[in-house]
């Protein structure tokens, strides 16, 4: 079997929504584009799972989700989880519900411009092709980026492909400005225009749409996104102690908003005006903030600073979408 160092890359990237296969045959989704180093846990989420009644056929192996449904949310079963042991207590906070491996563990990578280039040829190809071509019609933003195919249409494709619920599109920007780019014009779109909503596994989205081509799920990034994800203080030693905290505030910078991790500038609105630089890995998290957009927001603060244009920011870990709270939200009667 190969691994990352067969493949003979010596500092190789995984970009966010890579999947790869891990030693005991679960596959795992990259969540935030990661420089694979020798002590950093790659993040991500268990997507397939072999199982020999699953109905996802990767490379001969059969494979299921593992996932379930409760009140209308999508939850992850036991199998769903694993963990690179030990993590320090803040990165265990803020990746709760993620799946954290080594480097040793990766067999094979899938990556998303290779999945695409599959999907386009296999018997989902037309609905692919239809979904990309409306998104670039409606976010011009888009034009600009690379696009790559993930999710089960990205694997499924391989094998001659079956219907997909949804086309789950990677969009990777040169910079900053121009994911950002991407993420304000979905923001609009969704705003002004309420036939391409979609309320989905408990929640309205402000990010994935419905046209009569299919439903486009993004995922947003830039070739800059790696260099503020390696500024977490991932060993600890960096720290002088964690609080858990309570804040009310406003956003003034969502660059980042719409990336994995989401990454939110944040200014309290007491007396202090303090700044706090948000990370969450949550998906549902995504895209739910706007620069001006009040919140409360629930997490893990650290007890060191990131510096940022803004100023000196603390950080601020948040687990799960439900710890942010949009005080003023987009559109009348929105679901979060």
């Amino acid at each position: 079997m190969s691994t990352l160092k067969t493949l003979n890359i010596e500092t190789p990237i995984l970009n966010d929504q890579d999947y790869v296969l891990l030693d005991d045959g679960r596959i795992l989704s990259v969540h935030g584009t990661q420089v694979v180093r020798e002590s950093d846990p790659i993040v991500g989420e268990i997507a397939f799972i072999p199982d020999r009644l699953g109905t996802y056929q990767v490379n001969g192996t059969t494979y299921s989700k593992p996932y379930f449904v409760a009140n209308g949310t999508r939850k992850l079963s036991t199998d769903g989880r694993t963990t690179a042991n030990p993590l320090p207590a803040h990165l265990g906070y803020l990746l709760s519900y993620k799946s954290t491996v080594t480097k040793e563990r990766i067999i094979k990578i899938w990556r998303t411009e290779e999945m695409l280039a599959t999907g386009l040829a296999g018997n989902n190809g037309s609905t692919i092709r239809a979904v990309i071509e409306e998104a670039k019609a409606l976010i011009p933003a888009l034009r600009e980026c690379r696009i790559g195919l993930t999710g089960s249409g990205g694997l499924a494709c391989q094998n001659g492909g079956r219907v997909l619920h949804d086309v789950d599109l990677t969009i990777h920007a040169l910079t900053d400005e121009g994911s950002a780019a991407v993420t304000e014009q979905l923001q609009r779109l969704l705003t002004a225009r309420p036939e391409y909503r979609i309320y989905e596994y408990g929640k309205d989205w402000r990010l994935r749409y419905r046209t009569p081509s299919g439903i486009l799920c993004p995922f947003i990034s830039s070739a800059a996104s790696e260099s503020v994800v390696g500024a977490l203080p991932w060993t600890g030693g960096e720290l002088h102690g964690a609080e858990m905290l309570d804040v009310n505030g406003v956003v003034v910078d969502a660059t980042r908003s719409a990336h994995t991790p989401v990454q939110l500038i944040i200014r309290s609105m007491d007396n202090t005006k303090s700044l706090y630089y948000l990370y969450c890995y949550d998906l549902r998290a995504r895209a739910e903030f706007a620069v001006g957009e009040r919140g409360r927001f629930k997490g893990m603060g650290l007890r060191s600073t990131i510096a940022t244009e803004a100023g000196g920011c603390t950080p601020l870990l948040v687990a799960e979408a439900s710890h942010m709270i949009n005080l003023t939200p987009p559109w009348q009667g929105y679901r979060q």
